[in-house]
């Protein structure tokens, strides 16, 4: 129950990537901290999650990204 996530960042940025569960609740922390600039991969391990819907949100300076994941077991 691993994904990997990708992300790129244009220079070095303080960044918090969390995960919610549908009714907003924060079920997991991926990464948080000081970044460098460049391509970085990050491994999520969801197999203390349900299966399930849940968003991934992603905060890197004053950018906001929010995806869907769906975990199947």
């Amino acid at each position: 129950s691993t994904t990997n996530l990708e992300i790129i960042l244009p220079d070095d940025q303080d960044v918090d990537m969390c995960v919610y569960n549908v009714l907003g609740e924060r079920v997991g922390e991926i990464t948080s901290g000081l970044m460098y600039r460049g391509k970085h991969t990050i491994t999520f391990d969801a197999a203390h999650l349900p299966a399930g819907t849940y968003i991934c949100r992603l905060v890197a300076g004053e950018r906001i990204i929010v995806k869907r994941m769906q975990l199947v077991k």
